[in-house]
């Protein structure tokens, strides 16, 4: 078996891997990108209730680093 088939076995067998531990804890996740900051927001729901369990990073990290793209925006504009 070459590289790339060996590759394609493991990532295949993580993936499926991964599919059961999700199944066994009853979570799903939902990647997301937050809109004012372009960052990732990955949030775990629980499968039954879909109650949201987590979010990283939270809502406040998330408005701190828009303030700090705000004040970055100033600083620039102020200089210029």
């Amino acid at each position: 078996m070459n590289n790339s088939a060996v590759l394609a076995d493991q990532i295949e067998d993580a993936v499926q891997r991964i599919n059961e531990f999700f199944q066994v804890v009853q979570r799903d996740l939902q990647f997301t990108v937050d809109d004012s900051t372009g960052r990732t927001v990955v949030k775990v729901f629980d499968s039954q209730s879909e109650e949201l369990i987590r979010q990283l990073p939270p809502d406040e990290l998330l408005a701190v680093a828009e303030y700090m793209d705000e004040v970055r925006g100033m600083l620039v504009k102020d200089k210029a």
